[in-house]
């Protein structure tokens, strides 16, 4: 699999990376740089020491025709985050307002690129998911795209049991994405243009959907198309299932919402109420 090479990274901090390694990403970040760029590729990073490094890695790696920059952004991070962004010679900005809404809008307000894209930590990219996004971006009336996405196995999980996961979420998003493209949309495989973005500005003030909201904006202004290219399918961690309960928990947990919700498959919607438990405290009064 591409991704594996750049798992040899991933959960060691700083000082256990290998030097010459980290002399070769910084130099592949580089060259990768555009002054004048297209796209913006924004990561957010909180506490990302040992998770970061190889989504940058993979990205810097990416096979594109078309001028890129890629930002950081650091979210009031704790641990070395920021040490790893200056060793390895990136750009980056410090957010010290804790969300992933203000870290996106600090992403979005630096960004240069006529596209933007929204980048998770923990997350890999293939090495034509850049290109393929943007060629999916120029489309007549496409305002923003998503992608779809596979996880890396944990011990614990079998790939098999993950394929299947993987195939009812992905027809599920495929059927949601006819009426409700807004909400397939995932945070780590988002991409839209950046002018409009920067009109609407992402949600600060929930703890969770700042890239949902942020898409049910977008629908306003033209068209949301899920791509379904493997050349856009990211990895990423498995974890979650586990923290969740195990894989089988989180697919009845799936199944069960979308039996809820089973309008959604044949309506649109254009408004979304917010959920007390979603507010940022310091939020709600405002």
């Amino acid at each position: 699999m591409w991704y594996r090479k750049y798992l040899q990274t991933l959960d060691k901090s700083l000082d256990e990376q290998d030097s010459i390694l980290l002399d070769q990403i910084r130099e592949s970040v580089a060259n990768f740089q555009n002054n004048e760029p297209i796209a913006t590729i924004a990561i957010i990073a909180y506490n990302e020491e040992k998770r970061i490094l190889p989504c940058i890695w993979s990205l810097c790696e990416n096979i594109t025709s078309n001028p890129v920059e890629i930002i950081c952004i650091n979210n009031a991070s704790s641990d070395r985050t920021e040490d790893l962004f200056k060793r390895i010679g990136i750009r980056y900005f410090n957010e010290s307002r804790k969300s992933a809404g203000y870290a996106r809008q600090k992403g979005l307000v630096e960004a240069r690129g006529k596209y933007y894209f929204c980048i998770d930590a923990d997350t890999l990219y293939p090495p034509f998911y850049i290109e393929t996004m943007i060629k999916a971006l120029q489309g007549k009336d496409v305002v923003a795209v998503s992608s779809q996405y596979n996880f890396i196995p944990e011990i614990g999980i079998s790939r098999l049991t993950l394929t299947l996961y993987e195939i009812i979420r992905d027809f599920n998003s495929f059927v949601l994405s006819i009426k409700r493209p807004e909400l397939t949309v995932r945070g780590s495989v988002f991409a839209f243009i950046t002018e409009i973005g920067k009109r609407e500005g992402f949600r600060v003030n929930i703890k969770r959907g700042e890239d949902g909201a942020m898409a049910s904006y977008l629908k306003n202004y033209g068209k949301i198309i899920l791509v379904r290219s493997r050349k856009a399918r990211a990895y990423t961690s498995a974890a979650p299932l586990l923290k969740d309960g195990g894989i089988i928990r989180a697919l009845f947990t799936r199944i069960s919402f979308s039996l809820r919700m089973i309008s959604a498959y044949f309506t649109r919607k254009t408004k979304y109420e917010d959920q007390e438990s979603n507010l940022i405290d310091n939020e709600k009064n405002k």
